[in-house]
């Protein structure tokens, strides 16, 4: 979701699909956002031979955006690198109770084990995609259960009012 760029790893992500393409035939890989200008993507899907698995929408609107949002079994929000960035798009996806797969690398690494299924950047990444994805792809109740902490935490620690509320309070502290 967002700009289809090299740091959001989905040449490690779509490795990984690949994989998994003979076990799940019938799943689709949806890249909602616009190819980052100089990135060659459609180089990656030739290579790999994805094209008719992986959907690249283009630029939407906000409200498809989030009819996009709502629609997916799994969401894959890798980064790496990272400069402390946090990703609205991951709150938005719990929100909407889906299991994510994240890189255990800045803000991410800092969330709870129960509402993302992090992985690590760099040697081993397309085999731990693969197994993340693997297990969410074949049990339906661990997606489920994933998807109800990720919505839970989302409603606690992400509601703009509360957060809102929260540097107010900060603020007044120092001040």
């Amino acid at each position: 979701f967002g700009f289809i760029a090299p740091l959001k790893r989905l040449d490690q992500a779509l490795r990984a699909f690949a994989r998994l393409r003979n076990a799940f035939p019938q799943a689709r890989f949806v890249c909602v956002g616009e190819v980052a200008s100089g990135y060659n993507f459609q180089a990656l899907l030739d290579e790999l031979a994805l094209g008719g698995a992986v959907q690249v929408t283009g630029y939407v609107p906000m409200e498809t955006f989030l009819c996009y949002l709502r629609a997916v079994d799994v969401g894959v929000n890798l980064r790496y690198p990272t400069w402390g960035e946090s990703s609205a798009t991951l709150v938005r996806l719990m929100a909407c109770g889906v299991p994510t797969v994240v890189t255990a690398a800045g803000a991410f690494a800092e969330l709870p084990d129960e509402v993302v299924i992090k992985v690590p950047a760099g040697p081993g990444e397309v085999d731990a995609i693969e197994t993340a994805l693997r297990q969410l792809l074949s049990d339906v109740g661990r997606r489920a259960e994933i998807g109800a902490s990720a919505r839970a935490f989302a409603a606690d620690r992400c509601d703009p009012q509360k957060v809102a509320h929260q540097y107010a309070a900060f603020i007044r502290a120092i001040v």
